[in-house]
C-alpha cells in the first residue's frame, strides 16, 4: 500500500499536515517515532484500546510564541481532501478519542517543549479506519470554515500554504475487523457556470476504509455516440461515509443535440489486504 504521505496527495485550504519538522516562522512541530515514509501517528488499536505519542513544538524566533493545542474531528471538505474542525467547535466523533498532555503554553525565543498525545480509542469503535487531529496553533489568529475551501491540488503532503498557521498532528487508528471497500456514484446533475456546460457526480464513501478512488468517464449521446470524455485521475480522499461532489466540464466541437444521454463512469479503487474493486455504472442525464 502507498503510505498516507502519498494518498493523502490533497489537502484542505486550512490545514498543513506535518513533516518531521515542519515551520511557519512563528513555529514549528516534529512528530516523534512516525512512521518513516509518512508524517502522521498510525495505530491499530481495538476498541478500548490505547497508546501514547509524543511530538515537540519549537520557538525559532527572536519573540515569545503563545501556543494553543486542541482536538478536532477529521472531515472531508466539500470537493474532497482532508480537514480538521475548527478551535471552539467540540469533537463528537474521533476527535474525542485524542487529548494533549497541555492546552495552552508560551515559548521563549529558541525553546523547544514535548507535548504527550494519548489516544483512547472508544470501546464501540467499529472496524474500519478513524481518524483525528490534534492542531497546533498561534493564540489569537483567527480561522475559516473548513468544510466551504476547495482543496488545493498537489503531489505531497504539506505543500498546502494558508494565512492561519494551524498545524494539524494526524492520529490514524485502524480498528481490527471486517475491512470494506464501497464507493458509490450517485445523482449526477446539470448545471452551467458561466456559459459552461458542467456535470456534477456525488461520491460517496458506503465502506469503513479511507480510499482515493480513480475514475474516468464516457458521456454518449441519445444515439450512442462519444461526445466527452475524461481519461482515469486519481481523485481526493473520502473518509468512511463521507461524500462529495466532483465537477466535469463538457466540451464538444458543435452543439448538443437535445436528448437522453448517457454518462459512463468507470470507477477503480483498492487498499492493501483487500482486492482491487472495478465497476462502470452509467447514469442518465437530459442535455444540453
Amino acid at each position: 500500500m502507498r503510505s498516507l504521505y502519498t494518498v493523502l496527495g490533497t489537502i484542505g485550504a486550512s490545514l498543513v499536515l506535518a513533516s518531521a519538522a515542519f515551520g511557519f516562522g512563528s513555529f514549528s512541530v516534529e512528530l516523534i517515532d512516525h512512521p518513516e515514509e509518512g508524517y502522521y501517528f498510525q495505530h491499530h488499536l481495538a476498541a478500548g484500546g490505547s497508546a501514547d505519542n509524543r511530538i515537540i513544538v519549537s520557538n525559532p524566533t527572536e519573540d515569545v510564541a503563545s501556543i494553543i493545542l486542541y482536538p478536532a474531528d477529521a472531515i472531508c471538505s466539500a470537493s474532497g481532501g482532508l480537514n480538521g474542525t475548527l478551535r471552539g467547535v467540540s469533537p463528537t466523533k474521533e476527535g474525542t478519542w485524542v487529548t494533549p498532555s497541555v492546552s495552552a503554553f508560551d515559548l521563549k525565543p529558541g525553546e523547544k517543549r514535548k507535548v504527550d498525545i494519548h489516544l483512547k480509542v472508544a470501546p464501540d469503535a467499529t472496524p474500519g479506519d478513524h481518524f483525528a487531529f490534534i492542531f497546533v496553533e498561534l493564540a489569537g489568529t483567527t480561522q475559516t470554515d473548513p468544510t466551504t475551501q476547495s482543496p488545493a491540488d498537489t503531489t505531497s503532503l504539506g505543500v498546502m500554504v494558508h494565512v492561519n498557521p494551524r498545524f494539524g498532528v494526524l492520529v490514524w487508528n485502524t480498528v481490527p475487523g471486517e475491512q470494506v471497500l464501497d464507493v458509490r456514484l450517485d445523482s449526477l446533475r446539470k448545471r452551467v457556470d458561466k456559459g459552461a456546460l458542467l456535470l456534477d457526480l456525488d461520491v460517496q464513501n458506503s465502506g469503513n476504509l479511507f480510499v482515493k478512488p480513480n475514475l474516468s468517464w464516457t458521456l454518449r449521446g441519445p444515439r450512442g455516440n462519444v461526445v466527452a470524455s475524461q481519461p482515469e485521475q486519481e481523485r481526493n480522499i473520502l473518509l468512511p461515509g463521507a461524500k462529495y461532489t466532483l465537477s466535469f466540464p463538457v466540451r464538444t466541437d458543435r452543439p448538443l443535440i437535445r436528448g437522453d444521454y448517457t454518462f459512463e463512469a468507470n470507477l477503480r479503487y483498492f487498499r492493501t489486504g483487500v482486492d482491487e474493486i472495478k465497476k462502470t455504472e452509467s447514469l442518465k442525464v437530459r442535455l444540453p
